[in-house]
């Protein structure tokens, strides 16, 4: 919290494994859900990594994430790969 204060950021990503807790528990679901308003009153977005299931994209965009990354989307590839299997107009 301190270096949020200190560094000032637009976009803060949280991790992976916090993720699955959150995904795991209504004690860490809460907290998540906490910390998303915390960040959003900063005027800063979250991305969240990790989402592996429809459901846990279900559950972020619900509480409110702003940015998803994980699995579920994809998972890593080469550049040529990426392109052609992701971006558009080419």
């Amino acid at each position: 919290l301190h270096c949020i204060s200190d560094m000032n950021p637009d976009y803060i990503k949280i991790d992976r494994d916090f993720t699955a807790k959150a995904m795991d528990g209504q004690r860490d679901y809460e907290l998540f859900k906490n910390i998303i308003t915390m960040i959003h009153s900063v005027n800063a977005r979250i991305c969240v990594e990790g989402i592996e299931q429809r459901e846990w994209c279900q559950k972020m965009k619900k509480m409110g994430a702003d940015l998803l990354q994980g699995y579920f989307y994809g998972k890593p590839c080469k550049k040529s790969d990426f392109i052609t299997n992701y971006v558009r107009g080419n």
